[in-house]
């Protein structure tokens, strides 16, 4: 029972044909009535079989305690797909960041829409559960935590790419640096879009007379923290990633989740100063559409980006949760600049 789970209302009547291609790697045209049979008994199993006493999100309408298959609908309200799976951090941390293990759960439920409204986004929701070792002391706390959302997208070819935020929709982004890309224009005949990750729904702080999201309910007390930095990687720059399999990583990572260079690593703080000479924990907040502010290409030019979102501090005690609701959304405008517009404006309405 320990797998990837993939649920959708339409299953038994529904064209699976995109859904096995893309599962089994296939073109269009190779899939077989077999590969659709698969999917299709995939889907049965993952309906009957929804892990709702694991944490997995169900909807519930027949006024009976649990789920069951056949009174209620697994996933997300309303969505078209909805996948969801579990993972912690019991094993393989130190060979990553030399971090080691302390007991957190993460669930993962990824849903969409088909709307064409919402064709262009996807939402994603992390819970961490802080369920402790067998070693984990009564009391225990994790102190000034953050969550970051990490990506290394990759743009068509990978090695035009230019990075850019907005803090007023707590948004990441990659963008193509000039109005063509050789990959979409030479396979797809498309001009390149721009893709971003938005914190929909940050972390929950305490905050007497304020009220947060938490669980897709209302908190009161409580208040959702936005994007609190923005940086970002670039091939051929002076920063570069953290170390692998050593604690040293773990230490350069949380100075990024901080506002400060990866080195010195922490306890030390260098700040980011951005492209205008500004000390800043957002780097890269111009508006390349109109072409003003701190923008990618005035320190370095076009290539490979990796891009880090982070919201926090906060704490959590032995026992609790935690969670952010992210969205990946997309824009295909006339051209790379165009195109940035028209994803903020899809992330406006996410």
């Amino acid at each position: 029972d320990i797998r990837v789970y993939r649920v959708r209302p339409d299953w038994k009547t529904g064209d699976l044909r995109d859904d096995a291609a893309n599962t089994l790697l296939k073109r269009l045209d190779q899939v077989t009535d077999d590969d659709i049979a698969m999917m299709r008994s995939q889907y049965e199993s993952d309906w009957n079989e929804w892990p709702a006493h694991k944490g997995a999100p169900y909807v519930e309408l027949n006024n009976v305690p649990g789920y069951q298959p056949d009174g209620d609908i697994p996933g997300i309200a309303g969505a078209d797909q909805t996948i969801w799976y579990v993972a912690n951090d019991l094993g393989g941390n130190a060979t990553v960041y030399g971090s080691p293990s302390i007991g957190l759960e993460m669930q993962m439920t990824l849903w969409a829409y088909s709307s064409e409204l919402f064709s262009n986004i996807i939402f994603k929701r992390v819970r961490l559960i802080y369920k402790g070792t067998l070693d984990s002391r009564e009391g225990s706390k994790i102190k000034d935590m953050y969550i970051v959302q990490w990506s290394d997208p990759d743009l068509g070819e990978y090695s035009d790419d230019f990075a850019g935020c907005d803090t007023s929709l707590s948004l990441g982004y990659i963008y193509q640096s000039s109005q063509s890309d050789p990959l979409y224009f030479n396979r797809y005949g498309l001009p390149p879009p721009a893709v971003g990750y938005d914190f929909l729904q940050g972390v929950k702080v305490p905050s007497p007379g304020d009220t947060a999201i938490f669980d897709f309910r209302y908190l009161p007390g409580y208040r959702n923290l936005p994007m609190t930095t923005f940086t970002y990687f670039a091939a051929g720059g002076a920063r570069s990633d953290p170390d692998l399999g050593r604690y040293s990583g773990t230490k350069q990572w949380y100075n990024l989740m901080r506002g400060c260079e990866p080195r010195p690593e922490y306890p030390s703080c260098e700040p980011f100063t951005d492209s205008l000479g500004r000390v800043t924990r957002f780097e890269l907040t111009g508006d390349p559409v109109a072409g003003t502010g701190d923008l990618d290409g005035r320190l370095l030019p076009p290539g490979d980006r990796r891009l880090v979102l982070a919201t926090g501090p906060f704490d959590m005690a032995l026992g609790d949760t935690q969670e952010v609701v992210i969205a990946t959304v997309a824009g295909l405008g006339g051209d790379n600049l165009s195109s940035v517009a028209i994803m903020k404006n899809n992330d406006k309405f996410a």
